[in-house]
């Protein structure tokens, strides 16, 4: 009689589905993103009303209700950018009314051009208020960036707040969620829990 022979067991490759799936984004305890913001600085555009609108037309609004999410100063912030703001604007006008601008001349010069000697002052004075209000909004987005721990630095927070206040501002909105999309409300809405002092 022959003997049994020991087969060793031979294994048989099976195809194993495999779901690879990113994990999402962290989030606190109010369901806030962190480590990134929630839009890109021309996110604005994602929700035209109220955020993009609100921005644009009630800068200072826009700043107090995103920084009323975060703490008790949205109504400081609202308040200062908004003075800021409209004395800005009073020099802006005034300075038309009074036409006096800078022009380039047939030789290549920059000219100040005043009908009256006494609104010079006017053109000087006029960059103060609208670099007094970027000061203002590049620390609320370094505050939002820190609270949230966004990567980024003082730099960054200073070009976009000078170069386009705007978005910074609907940027700063939409990651703190300081709006209902599709509502137009000039009220804050309430600062996160974990937020309150």
């Amino acid at each position: 009689m022959s003997k049994p022979v020991n087969a060793v067991p031979v294994a048989v490759p099976v195809a194993v589905p495999v779901v690879a799936s990113e994990p999402g984004p962290l989030t606190d305890a109010n369901g806030i993103i962190l480590g990134q913001w929630k839009s890109g600085i021309c996110g604005c555009f994602s929700s035209i009303v109220p955020n993009c609108c609100m921005a644009y037309w009630c800068p200072c609004v826009s700043l107090g209700q995103a920084m009323a999410r975060v703490g008790p100063s949205g109504n400081v912030y609202m308040i200062a950018y908004g003075l800021l703001y409209l004395f800005s604007m009073s020099l802006a006008v005034s300075t038309v009314s009074y036409n006096s601008f800078w022009y380039w001349d047939s030789d290549g010069n920059l000219v100040f051009y005043n009908h009256t000697k006494t609104g010079a002052w006017r053109v000087y004075f006029e960059p103060w208020p609208l670099l007094i209000g970027s000061i203002l909004i590049m620390v609320a987005r370094g505050t939002i960036r820190n609270r949230f721990k966004i990567p980024g630095n003082c730099c960054t927070d200073c070009i976009c707040s000078c170069f386009c206040p705007c978005c910074v501002l609907a940027q700063m909105s939409t990651h703190v969620e300081a709006y209902t999309p599709g509502q137009c409300n000039f009220g804050f809405k309430d600062t996160l829990p974990s937020y309150q002092i």
